[in-house]
């Protein structure tokens, strides 16, 4: 081979490499985002959020009308109803968002209801008569919620993007009503004999208090046209006493039949979904689908 052949054959390979590197370094560099997917990387989104929540209230203190002397005092406690009783949510989800991570302020008119019971139960020295009474007692709380949350996107594009969520919340009280109901049963004669002990209702915003506390949840958000809906289940866990019990036998309309309120905070369940607009800019580019 002729010094010139070698020559010319290096220079081949050495162009030969040179391409081909070339087209594996273009290869490996991921595609540019598209404009769409600019415009949603960093973003301030506002919007209307609605959803219906589930209470669960927990007793840390029990309160009770009477004095047990020869019985014990859990015979008096009330029993809680959890998570029946259903209430409602209306307000703003204002969100900033950078690549997969956002955090926002969610302010919510909402309202929490939960039940609970009670019975008291009188027996003659014979042991035959008696009398029993049932108070049942629905508390609903009206409040201003504001929550801080840190979301984090599982999937960062398409028009489906699920995300878990983390954040703390102070709930404001605005009001708080109680409704009463009693029933006595007689056993003096041979037929048991049930009858109404009379309803009540009530204000008892002066017995409850702000309170706050930590959440945690999954949801997703839906993107079409220039709306995106954001579907969340959070659950909250109170970290505060929702009653203020100073004195909780005073100016206490229901301590006649029986009824006052246990030191109290409260779980809840919420499903909740938002619309929710883009802030920085709407034009023709937020067309992806």
């Amino acid at each position: 081979m002729t010094p010139n052949a070698l020559s010319s054959g290096s220079r081949f390979f050495a162009i030969a490499a040179l391409l081909l590197i070339s087209f594996l370094s273009v290869a490996q560099r991921s595609s540019p985002p598209s404009t769409f997917e600019s415009f949603l990387n960093t973003q301030w989104w506002l919007g209307l959020r609605f959803g219906v929540n589930y209470t669960q209230p927990v007793a840390t203190t029990d309160y009770f009308i009477f004095s047990p002397l020869d019985y014990e005092s859990e015979n008096l406690q009330k029993t809680y109803d959890v998570f029946n009783l259903a209430g409602g949510q209306a307000g703003l989800d204002l969100s900033f968002y950078h690549k997969g991570f956002s955090i926002g302020l969610q302010p919510t008119f909402k309202i929490m209801r939960y039940s609970y019971s009670n019975s008291f139960e009188w027996q003659g020295s014979g042991g035959s008569d008696g009398l029993e009474t049932e108070v049942k007692v629905e508390q609903s709380l009206q409040v201003i919620e504001v929550p801080l949350i840190l979301k984090y996107e599982i999937i960062k594009r398409g028009k489906v993007r699920p995300f878990v969520l983390a954040g703390l919340q102070q709930s404001y009280l605005i009001n708080a009503q109680k409704k009463a109901e009693v029933t006595h049963t007689d056993y003096l004669a041979a037929i048991p004999q049930t009858y109404s002990g009379g309803d009540f209702s009530l204000g008892n915003t002066e017995r409850m208090s702000n309170f706050f506390g930590a959440l945690g949840g999954i949801g997703t958000s839906l993107d079409y046209a220039n709306i995106r809906t954001v579907i969340e289940i959070t659950y909250l866990y109170g970290l505060s006493s929702i009653t203020a019990n100073g004195n909780p036998f005073s100016e206490n309309e229901l301590v006649g039949i029986g009824d006052v309120n246990d030191e109290l905070r409260i779980n809840n369940l919420n499903a909740a979904i938002s619309f929710v607009f883009p802030l920085r800019y709407i034009d023709k580019t937020f067309q992806p689908y």
